[in-house]
């Protein structure tokens, strides 16, 4: 009986830890409550720069009445690149691709700012150091990032634009 409740026991501590490390961190959302309110939804899109080529998927989610959400960016290498074509076909998670956090998002009026985790620069191995801002326009954000590679100091720039695919009310 014993190695039956040992065996439980590995089994629930496994499962905590599995779900723990997919489960994305959250990400402070600061602002007034309307301006964050405004972002409620689950959010999707693409940047791309033209000084790289690099481009990817964004994906973005605020719980109707949080403070917090979750999101990634994920970097598509440069084989993948579908902006305008049919990305229904595309895998999820290609190979090669490289997942990178939200930091932080402020909101301000029609506006949305924030930073990205620093993350490896997939071609010169530097730390990037992104920082983005966009306007809200309804269910579009619209914007631009800024990245800088810590390691040759290089300086670059890209556009970035999602599209909220429901959004979700506060409750009354």
């Amino acid at each position: 009986m014993r190695s039956k409740s040992v065996g439980a026991v590995v089994l629930a501590v496994a499962t905590v830890v599995t779900s723990c490390a997919t489960t994305p961190p959250a990400i402070p959302v600061i602002g007034e409550a309307s301006r964050v309110s405004a972002l409620n939804g689950s959010w999707s899109g693409q940047y791309f720069s033209s000084m790289t080529g690099r481009h990817g998927s964004i994906n973005f989610a605020l719980a109707a009445g949080a403070d917090t959400a979750y999101g990634d960016v994920l970097i598509l290498p440069n084989t993948t690149r579908s902006l305008t074509g049919n990305d229904a076909q595309a895998p999820s998670k290609p190979e090669g691709s490289v997942p990178v956090l939200v930091r932080f998002v402020l909101a301000a009026q029609d506006s949305v700012f924030g930073t990205l985790q620093p993350y490896e620069d997939p071609a010169s191995g530097g730390v990037l150091d992104t920082r983005f801002t966009g306007r809200l326009h309804g269910d579009r954000i619209d914007g631009y990032y800024f990245t800088r590679n810590g390691k040759t100091g290089e300086s670059t720039s890209g556009e970035w634009s999602v599209r909220r695919m429901r959004a979700e009310r506060a409750p009354k």
